[in-house]
Parts: structure tokens; C-alpha cells; sequence
């Protein structure tokens, strides 16, 4: 057995125990470093991989579709894509140890569903409701 290397740091962040190794093949220590420790890892990596390029995309593309408003439904799809971007934001925030990057995007995120509510639920309504009235009187 491989003893541990001063290589795999323990890092705590937002309640999950991440293992930061340099080397390249898994610790064999123990049976729980081979086996769940260094796979965890890996799909972390993999899982924040595809995060840092969802989060900015999701978020330059619900600005533009918030910016624009182009109407009720766009803006609320915008709102859609702003949450994405929040979710994997958190997931960046914990793949990296940034607490703070997790809380941010939480309450963001609360915010997006805030707005996907009012865009997509009380304002369609109103505009559907004004389509209709529109059409009576014509």
C-alpha cells in the first residue's frame, strides 16, 4: 500500500470533504480513497468543467433575452436561462471551495424565480388578457 502523499490535500467547503490531488494515478491507501475518493474527484472535475462553460454562457444569454424585452414570455425565458446560470455558478462555488459564490447565486437564484413567476405567470397573464380585450373591441 501507497502511503499518502503530502499531494491530496483534504479541503472542507460547503459540507463536502473534496480531495485535491496532483498525482496521477488514484491514492491506494485505503479502500475508500481508491475506490470513492479519486472517482468523487474525477467526476467533480468533469461536472466543473461543464459548468464554467454553462454559467457564462446561460448568463450573457439571459441578459441579452432580459434586455431586450421583447415581451413577456421572452424576458421570463430569460429568467429560465438566469437560474441555469445560477445553479452552475453554485456548482463552480463548490467545486472551489468559494462559499461565497454559492451564497450569492442562491439568492440570485431566488430572484430568477421570482421573475420567471411575474413573466411567466402574473404578465402573461395581463398580456393574454389585453390580446383578448384588444380583440373584442376590434
Amino acid at each position: 500500500m501507497k502511503k499518502l502523499t503530502k499531494n491530496l490535500r483534504p479541503k472542507v467547503s460547503a459540507g463536502f470533504t473534496l480531495w485535491m490531488e496532483c498525482a496521477a494515478e488514484p491514492p491506494v491507501a485505503s479502500a475508500y480513497y481508491a475506490a470513492s475518493g479519486y472517482v468523487a474527484r474525477r467526476g467533480i472535475i468533469v461536472m466543473e468543467q461543464i459548468a464554467n462553460w454553462v454559467a457564462p454562457i446561460a448568463t450573457t444569454i439571459a441578459a441579452l433575452l432580459v434586455a431586450a424585452n421583447l415581451g413577456a414570455r421572452i424576458t421570463g425565458i430569460g429568467f429560465i436561462a438566469f437560474s441555469v446560470g445560477s445553479v452552475a455558478w453554485m456548482v463552480i462555488g463548490a467545486a472551489t471551495g468559494q462559499a461565497n459564490l454559492i451564497c450569492q447565486n442562491a439568492v440570485l437564484l431566488l430572484v430568477n424565480i421570482l421573475g420567471m413567476w411575474r413573466w411567466l405567470g402574473l404578465r402573461a397573464r395581463y398580456d393574454k388578457g389585453a390580446a383578448a380585450a384588444t380583440r373584442k373591441t376590434a
